[in-house]
């Protein structure tokens, strides 16, 4: 366990912040060739400063040797000395537990610890097999011991009994780690990383597991991966986040994300946890960052601030109607369907019908791919 010092002057009150998706790859290495690897966090340091952790979701692999400023076949992977403006960044905790972090295979993972370690970042969510990833990070603060559990639910990144990998996302397992994070910490943050991409609205199904992990036990439950914005709730004494968004992205000049609607902003959640009760008492704060079309994170201000606060207070308020959730995961898996019908197609048309099934089977043997199938099948009401 390693203590921490810095925050605002308070015994009784941790303030813990946490921002979205931190990726220094995909892209944005010939940013920080050219401009330096501080950059990105230029304009935002000063707004982490009073906090006593900062918690990101470290979405690339940190590797020592340059292997070229562009991706290839989509892996996120950055050398260690365009990733150094990370430890002056304010950020202090990253979470591991998502589908990139072993872009660089096990010896990435090993890199990228190393590395974390030699900038005085803490880390969890993954390790070298199951019990390591599903480890907690447990940080004392204060007189108080914090407990951070990550998971993920992308089934080809889990570890296992001898295989490097991050934590999953499973109920049961999840159940099990809270639980013994109860004799040994007195704050619990669950950071998961779930559900589809780019959309504004978190699944039902997700909703009634984040509020189950409340239920057990977890103060904060902090969610990524939609790489947009979702709601913020209170539920059973707790603070569940399900989406920040990004912080750090390349945002501008990448097809995947630039096309999608709002992609190009994040939230920073302030959290702070009063300790003198017999319960922590939590309250919180948000405050929008954008990424601009030099892809720098700022913090927003003016009609965007104004703009991207509405938008989180619509679907927060959005995530008491069960009506609502199901008609824009209906939606959603719609366009995932529509979007993979015209894949197959077009697979089909320029290398055949026999390439078109074997792709067609793949993604129906992926637990991935048939969460959003099944919540089509059930009219978007599981999955």
């Amino acid at each position: 366990m390693t203590s921490m010092s810095r925050g605002i002057d308070n015994p009784s009150t941790i303030r813990l912040t946490f921002v979205g998706d931190i990726c220094l790859a995909g892209g944005l290495q010939a940013d920080l060739l050219e401009r330096g690897p501080g950059f990105p966090f230029v304009h935002v340091r000063g707004a982490l400063e009073a906090a006593d952790l900062v918690v990101g979701n470290l979405e690339c692999c940190i590797v020592e040797q340059h292997r070229g400023l562009e991706p290839q076949n989509n892996r996120l992977i950055v050398p260690e000395h365009l990733a150094s403006g990370l430890s002056k960044s304010g950020i202090t905790v990253v979470s591991l537990a998502n589908n990139h972090i072993l872009d660089g295979g096990e010896e990435g993972l090993v890199s990228t610890q190393r590395f974390l370690e030699e900038q005085g970042i803490l880390y969890f969510g993954a390790g070298a097999n199951i019990k390591d990833a599903e480890s907690p990070l447990l940080v004392p603060c204060k007189g108080r011991v914090i407990a951070f559990l990550g998971a993920c639910d992308v089934p080809n990144v889990h570890a296992k009994a001898s295989r490097s990998g991050v934590a999953p996302f499973d109920g049961a397992r999840l159940r099990r780690r809270i639980s013994e994070c109860k004799e040994q910490s007195d704050i619990i943050v669950v950071s998961i990383h779930a559900d589809l991409e780019f959309t504004a609205y978190p699944s039902p199904k997700r909703v009634r597991l984040s509020r189950w992990l409340a239920d057990l036990g977890a103060h904060l439950v902090v969610q990524h991966h939609p790489h947009v914005c979702q709601g913020i709730e209170e539920f059973s004494s707790s603070i569940i986040a399900y989406s920040l968004g990004n912080f750090v992205f390349r945002v501008t000049g990448n097809e995947y994300l630039e096309s999608k609607t709002g992609t190009e902003w994040g939230l920073i959640l302030e959290v702070d946890v009063s300790t003198s009760g017999t319960r922590p008492q939590l309250s919180y704060r948000v405050c929008p960052v954008t990424i601009t079309a030099q892809n720098q994170t700022i913090l927003s201000e003016g009609r965007d601030r104004d703009t991207q606060l509405q938008v989180v207070a619509e679907v927060s308020a959005a995530l008491a109607n069960w009506n609502v959730l199901r008609r824009h995961r209906m939606a959603r898996c719609l366009a995932e369907a529509r979007s993979t019908a015209y894949m197959l197609y077009y697979l089909g048309c320029r290398n055949g019908m026999s390439a078109m099934l074997f792709a067609a089977v793949e993604i129906l043997k992926s637990p991935y791919e048939r969460r959003w199938i099944y919540s089509l099948l059930t009219l978007g009401v599981l999955g």
